[in-house]
């Protein structure tokens, strides 16, 4: 066999190509330039959002609407408040479930008339005599105290650092602000809370229960402590009187509203010998003779 010669063999390769390479060239139909230019522009362009849009159904918008109404609607019954300030006069109010308040002077009355079939509560700041009807609890709140009732008619009494109740049928749940211990009346006994919630519960006489229009004439006192006394006094006429608190007496009397100050003190100091002073036109001292 004939040995080739590497310069033989070098132009077959090379003819070889020739041949073949051109055959494999890739035609690009762009040249350089455009395709920088079309780069370019394509790194300009702002990217495409990623974020995915969610369509909320119609019903969801009318159930929300809903819900706000609801919650508004029940916030405005919740918190509508109504208020009966009785002046120096006594009121009578009905409330939403036929129960009634004899308010005495000075007394102010705030319920919740929407909420009433919910919850029956009223605020009291003065004096009132309730007929409640029955039905579930019935509330009176005070600063001082909490009466609870179902059916029953009874007075609060809540002026400066004095709080008394009075029950005349059925029974109260009496419970002083700063204690979790309530005392429990029944018909014809009364408590009295003092200013640091300590409960004195004693029997009253079926018949002193206060009749509203007589209490509309009269001042109707049975064994009632005097400060107690002096308070109401000073309540309805709008005046200040000083008193020692170490004179602990009880004072039973009746007599008109119609009277003048001067008239009334004169007929509290008699039966304990004590006297009283004008200090200025709206304020009193009492002191024993």
């Amino acid at each position: 066999m004939k040995k080739e010669s590497k310069h033989t063999s070098s132009k077959k390769v090379e003819d070889l190509n020739k041949e073949i390479l051109p055959r494999m060239e890739i035609p690009f139909k762009k040249d350089k330039e455009e395709v920088w230019e079309a780069l370019a522009a394509k790194m300009d362009q702002e990217p495409e959002s990623a974020a995915i849009s969610y369509r909320i159904p119609a019903y969801l918008y009318i159930a929300a609407s809903f819900v706000v109404l609801l919650t508004v609607a029940t916030l405005f019954l919740r918190n509508y408040t109504y208020t009966d300030f009785s002046g120096n006069d006594i009121g009578s109010l009905v409330l939403p479930d036929g129960s009634t308040i004899e308010t005495q002077h000075n007394s102010e009355i705030s319920y919740h008339p929407y909420w009433w079939r919910i919850r029956r509560e009223v605020m009291l700041e003065g004096e009132g005599y309730f007929e409640v009807e029955k039905g579930n609890t019935f509330s009176v709140i005070s600063s001082k105290g909490i009466t609870e009732v179902v059916g029953t008619t009874f007075t609060v009494y809540s002026r400066s650092e004095q709080y008394k109740v009075s029950c005349y049928s059925g029974s109260v749940k009496v419970r002083a602000v700063n204690k979790t211990v309530a005392a429990t009346l029944l018909a014809n006994e009364e408590v009295l809370i003092d200013k640091n919630g300590n409960y004195n519960v004693r029997l009253i006489k079926a018949e002193i229960k206060p009749e509203p229009i007589e209490e509309k004439y009269y001042f109707i006192f049975n064994s009632t402590p005097i400060q107690e006394v002096l308070g109401q006094i000073s309540s309805y006429y709008s005046v200040h009187i000083n008193m020692s608190p170490e004179l602990d007496l009880d004072f039973s009397g009746n007599f008109s509203r119609a009277l003048k100050i001067e008239d009334v003190l004169e007929a509290i100091c008699i039966p304990f010998e004590l006297d009283y002073v004008q200090n200025s036109k709206t304020e009193y001292t009492i002191n024993p003779k």
